[in-house]
């Protein structure tokens, strides 16, 4: 039987969820390390929640591009 065993979906979205959550929090934690921006975006894509992937690439390329103004390349 099946019963306490989640199906691979169930699971990955559960892995997706947590490891949302867990860069949501380093996030708000660096906040002017553009990774786990890129990597929020990344599973809110997976998740299909492209209007929130969209926000957290959006402020990713914002840190970035502070990070690289005034620098020659």
């Amino acid at each position: 039987t099946n019963v306490g065993k989640l199906s691979t979906s169930h699971q990955d979205n559960l892995d997706f969820n947590l490891a949302e959550s867990s860069y949501a929090e380093v996030a708000a934690l660096n906040l002017d390390d553009p990774e786990p921006l890129r990597r929020l975006g990344a599973i809110k894509e997976i998740l299909g929640k492209d209007g929130d992937a969209v926000k957290y690439h959006s402020e990713n390329l914002e840190i970035l591009q502070a990070k690289h103004e005034g620098k020659s390349h």
